[in-house]
């Protein structure tokens, strides 16, 4: 990481030949994915200038546990990523703090999606973008919108919107904002 001034930070690694860093939030906390040398897998890190680099971990059962690229960790630390399985089945994850959760589990219902495959994004509301496969089979961007903490299984559960149905409008508006992303 290069400061402000233009010095180089080494973040370090987590023993293994890889180490990526994809965003970084306003309190200059780092997220990224790195190799583990202790199981050959793919784990999520955090890094702040008080610890250094810390290993949040492999989802149980995943190969991959880690976060996209861009915007994947707000300034309340909430990080988004993607798990990825032997099998090559695909969960989304969000972390608040060192355990990551499949998104899935906080899914209503009544949503379109049967299944939430990556979480890209994640603004300051804690909105998630995100894509996934709706009940027609097709993969399709979303949005998922916090309850303000209820308990997953409980039935104020996270409202999880079709980006190509009704509320396609906000997913656009929500990745022109957080990307600055212009029609020609």
């Amino acid at each position: 990481m290069w400061d402000r001034e233009g010095s180089v930070i080494d973040l370090g690694n987590l023993g293994g030949p890889t180490n990526i860093a994809s965003s970084i939030n306003n309190a200059g906390e780092v997220v990224g994915s790195a190799q583990s040398s202790m199981d050959g897998t793919v784990h999520t890190f955090l890094w702040t200038q008080h610890t250094g680099i810390q290993d949040y971990g492999v989802f149980p059962g995943a190969i991959a546990t880690f976060p996209g690229c861009c915007h994947t960790i707000n300034d309340s630390g909430q990080i988004v990523g993607t798990a990825i399985f032997p099998n090559f089945d695909m969960r989304a994850m969000i972390w608040q703090g060192k355990e990551p959760k499949d998104l899935n589990t906080f899914v209503h219902s009544s949503s379109p999606f049967v299944q939430l495959l990556s979480a890209f994004s994640i603004n300051e509301a804690g909105e998630i973008a995100c894509q996934g496969v709706t009940r027609g089979g097709e993969i399709h961007a979303c949005l998922a919108i916090p309850n303000g903490g209820a308990a997953p299984t409980s039935s104020a559960e996270s409202d999880v919107r079709d980006a190509s149905g009704p509320a396609a409008e906000s997913v656009r508006s929500f990745v022109q904002r957080r990307f600055r992303v212009f029609r020609r």
